[in-house]
């Protein structure tokens, strides 16, 4: 999905890589797209993606999140 999206903001994917709970990118990306706005499109679409393939995920986080 990162590969996706990149092109979207004429990113380029360099190197990805990850733990289980998280991910770690290299992205080169023109002056003109606003960090924020290109590191939210990738976290949304990922979370969105998550929550499709393993739904138990959501019930854990949102037990987390409720102590």
């Amino acid at each position: 999905m990162f590969w996706k999206v990149c092109p979207d903001f004429e990113a380029d994917l360099l190197e990805f890589n990850g733990e289980a709970d998280h991910v770690h990118l290299l992205v080169t990306y023109p002056p003109k797209v606003p960090l924020p706005k290109l590191v939210n499109s990738l976290k949304g679409t990922s979370s969105r993606r998550m929550k499709q393939l393993h739904p138990e995920l959501v019930t854990k986080a949102y037990q987390h999140n409720a102590l």
